[in-house]
């Protein structure tokens, strides 16, 4: 954008998955998870990113669900 003082950094998605996983039981202490991510490279990325990362420590997504950007999801859609 030309602006010298605006920059962005995050952690990369295998860190960030590790970490959401590894503080499920702590904070969440939900035993069935559901995965609902943007389509895009960056929304599959980290989606599966987490998904592995719960499948590692015992407790894989009972959906991953991926959608559209833009697009309008309802609850019904996601879920059996």
């Amino acid at each position: 954008m030309g602006n010298q003082w605006l920059f962005r950094f995050r952690p990369n998605d295998s860190y960030s998955g590790r970490v959401i996983a590894g503080l499920r039981r702590q904070y969440a202490r939900q035993e069935k998870w559901a995965i609902v991510h943007s389509t895009d490279a960056f929304g599959t990325a980290g989606g599966k990113a987490l998904s592995d990362a719960l499948g590692k420590v015992g407790a894989p997504p009972v959906l991953d669900q991926g959608y559209a950007n833009q697009s309008r999801i309802s609850r019904r859609s996601c879920w059996p």
